[in-house]
């Protein structure tokens, strides 16, 4: 089930990895018993945006079909990301995947390029689960469970723009290698401008970025704390928002 996982981790904690590379594997335990496509875990291909795949399939496989990685191959060429599928014409299940063949060669060398991106300008995380709520510098705080769905950009001026769904409350951290923290930082949401202000770096948000994956490069001094319930008008910084 290493192809299966492999999706399935990888998906869910996009921000941790370079690449993912799924060998003769699926997506969804439920959608290879019952024959069909598992809309659920399908949807968090979403998540794939910033984390390139080379995933590998024999098209003779009777353990677990081809047509899965096809379905995959499709759904993210419909994302418009990147990814590379390499579909092994008469092979069955069980590939050479022998530390020095040429399968694994290959594979060592698609591995040895990639280059994990901790500072996206843009980051689309769908959530399905509260454990999986945060991808890089976004997280849901609040949001309806599963399918809450975040999608956030860097513009010029010191900006970002957020679409979200199902989401009530998050948190934008400030990724200071994007934004210049010393100038006033504008978030909208949804077309409306929610916060438009100076960010004070704080000890406290420092500790928290750590805690929450102990990793350097996902490590913020600055957050903004947004409650998307509050109403307000389009254009108008809006009462209510707290700012961290």
């Amino acid at each position: 089930m290493g192809a299966f996982a492999t999706w399935n981790i990888g998906l869910r904690y996009p921000d941790r990895f370079a690449g993912l590379v799924p060998l003769c594997g699926g997506l969804s335990r439920r959608e290879y018993l019952r024959r069909k496509p598992d809309s659920l875990l399908r949807s968090l291909l979403y998540n794939a945006a910033n984390t390139r795949s080379l995933f590998i399939h024999g098209d003779a496989d009777r353990v677990v079909p081809v047509i899965h990685a096809r379905r995959t191959r499709d759904n993210l060429r419909d994302l418009g990301y990147r990814a590379e599928y390499v579909e092994l014409k008469g092979r069955r299940h069980m590939l050479d995947f022998r530390e020095r063949s040429p399968l694994m060669t290959g594979v060592g060398q698609w591995l040895s390029q990639q280059v994990r991106d901790a500072h996206p300008a843009r980051i689309r995380h769908r959530a399905i689960a509260t454990y999986m709520l945060q991808s890089f510098w976004i997280r849901m705080d609040q949001a309806e469970l599963p399918n809450a769905q975040v999608d956030a950009w860097i513009v010029k001026g010191n900006m970002i723009r957020v679409k979200t769904k199902r989401v009530q409350k998050m948190t934008v951290f400030i990724d200071e290698s994007l934004l210049e923290i010393n100038k006033p930082i504008s978030i909208e949401v949804n077309g409306i401008l929610l916060f438009r202000g100076m960010v004070k770096p704080r000890r406290s948000t420092m500790i928290e970025s750590w805690l929450s994956r102990e990793d350097s490069e996902l490590l913020y001094r600055a957050q903004v704390a947004l409650d998307l319930r509050v109403s307000g008008k389009k254009g108008q910084k809006t009462k209510g928002i707290r700012r961290r």
